[in-house]
């Protein structure tokens, strides 16, 4: 199970009186996107998010990316949204979003993330191509608005 929301828990030793730290998220999943997607995939391209609306004003800012690896053995696709650093935290960013398109079907994870959204993975059986995107909302105390990416095709 993979955690996406980074935090900290800070737990006393009672008895000894230690206190220490603990992430509660994967250290290599935070740090590199790959990492989440487990082993064998390869890097595949990278979709930035810079598209947006706020109130009904048209804005460009880079917000987050979405990053795509593949699995040659499986033929899987994995995609990852993640923020760009001084938009990481939760009041920064409310809502982020990864969809992969496809014949087979739809896959998506949209939450209240606030650093990665994903992965979200599918297995192409009787299509070669994907169409993936991803979104991002930013919370008003970081100048609020819906970002999203374009809408990229995958052929493998």
């Amino acid at each position: 199970m993979i955690i996406k929301k980074i935090g900290v828990l800070a737990v006393a030793g009672a008895t000894a009186g230690i206190a220490f730290t603990a992430v509660s998220a994967p250290a290599e999943a935070a740090a590199y996107p790959k990492g989440s997607c487990g082993s064998g995939y390869a890097y595949k391209g990278k979709i930035p998010i810079t598209k947006g609306w706020v109130g009904n004003k048209r804005v460009t800012k880079h917000v987050g990316d979405v990053y795509v690896y593949y699995r040659k053995s499986g033929r899987t696709v994995c995609a990852i949204t993640r923020v760009v650093g001084k938009y990481a935290g939760p009041s920064k960013t409310d809502t982020l979003g990864v969809t992969i398109l496809s014949k087979l079907g739809n896959r998506s994870d949209t939450g209240g993330y606030h650093y990665y959204a994903g992965p979200v993975k599918r297995t192409l059986k009787k299509t070669k191509c994907v169409t993936i995107y991803g979104k991002q909302f930013l919370d008003k105390r970081a100048g609020g608005g819906a970002y999203e990416s374009a809408w990229k095709k995958y052929c493998f």
